[in-house]
């Protein structure tokens, strides 16, 4: 299985005139790739998606499945390929959680959306797979947003396609709910062998999380492993600002302040812990770090911190502490 989307151009069509939202995208995904389309706001990300699924016309080039155009598709056989879980509020609130599993089942039921055993048999194991079988019966209007996304998810499971497409899957979700999402998206990906391509601004999940990105900006359409585009600096180009930087180490994107006070930061007990956890309280305060024992001296020890500057020595239990002492240091 394999989703190719060759010099593409996508956007609407209002009163009869083609509106450009995106032009020459290159894409491709493969059978059991979980890939992450990133972007900035107004870039396309949304409509890219839509024209995959058919929602949105194609403006120009192709988007080929398995070596065939999906316009040779009738729309009935293109749905048994694609389902699209959207970023749209449910319309239905009064529908029961099963009511909204068995949609899924829409482009095998004909125009009664009558189920067949088959058909309940489907919509069970989906909402099992996806952790929703056991408030079957309660209204969606009645769930969390995680356990809406949920269900949601298990309806697009449940009509039983090949690729998965999910736009802001994570959006005003917790961070566990975000991590429950896209595991449950990486384990549909892994064992059943879906395609499972989701747009994001969750940078971190983006880049931890992933096989593939699809990187979409004004200028640029690229794609890769997220450390393949951590490598040529393409990951760059989502960020154009002198204030924020790419940070390889953290893998991820860090403001930038120009130093006005430095610290020399001595570890002297066996924890790496608290030694990261320092520093990176530092550079989050803006203070650099640097091995001049004329500076700011700070030392890491089993209880605690000390401050040493010129002849003057502080002790903290927390960082919130040490962090407070060393601007009254700079203030001094």
């Amino acid at each position: 299985m394999k989703l190719e989307i060759l010099n593409a151009t996508v956007g609407y069509v209002e009163s009869g005139d083609k509106k450009k939202v995106k032009s020459a995208i290159s894409l491709e995904a493969e059978q059991g790739d979980i890939i992450a389309l990133l972007g900035s706001n107004g870039v396309g990300k949304s409509t890219l998606l839509r024209t995959i699924v058919g929602i949105q016309p194609l403006l120009e080039g192709e988007v080929r499945y398995n070596n065939y155009l999906i316009d040779a598709y009738s729309k009935q056989d293109w749905s048994t390929k694609v389902s699209y879980v959207s970023t749209d509020r449910i319309m239905a609130p009064n529908m029961s959680v099963y009511d909204i599993v068995s949609l899924g089942r829409f482009p095998y039921t004909g125009w009664m959306g009558r189920l067949r055993k088959e058909d309940v048999v489907m919509v069970e194991q989906s909402m099992k797979q996806v952790g929703v079988w056991n408030f079957r019966d309660r209204e969606i209007s009645t769930l969390s947003d995680g356990e809406k996304q949920r269900v949601m998810i298990a309806r697009a499971l449940a009509q039983d396609t090949e690729i998965l497409i999910l736009d802001e899957p994570t959006a005003f979700l917790d961070l566990p709910n975000k991590y429950e999402i896209i595991y449950l998206l990486k384990s549909l990906a892994r064992k059943m062998h879906k395609i499972v391509i989701f747009s994001t601004h969750d940078f971190n999940i983006a880049t931890h999380e992933v096989d593939k990105l699809w990187l979409v900006t004004s200028e640029l359409c690229v794609q890769g492993a997220p450390e393949d585009l951590m490598k040529t600096k393409d990951i760059d180009s989502l960020f154009k600002s002198d204030k924020i930087v790419f940070d390889i180490e953290q893998g991820d994107f860090v403001s930038v302040h120009d130093s006005s006070l430095f610290v020399s930061v001595q570890n002297n007990t066996n924890n790496k812990e608290a030694y990261l956890l320092v520093t990176q309280a530092l550079k989050r305060c803006h203070i650099g770090i640097t091995n001049d024992l004329n500076d700011i001296v700070l030392t890491i020890r089993d209880e605690g911190y000390c401050l040493k500057f010129i002849d003057h020595e502080t002790y903290h239990e927390n960082i919130y502490s040490l962090c407070r002492c060393i601007w009254t240091l700079k203030d001094a």
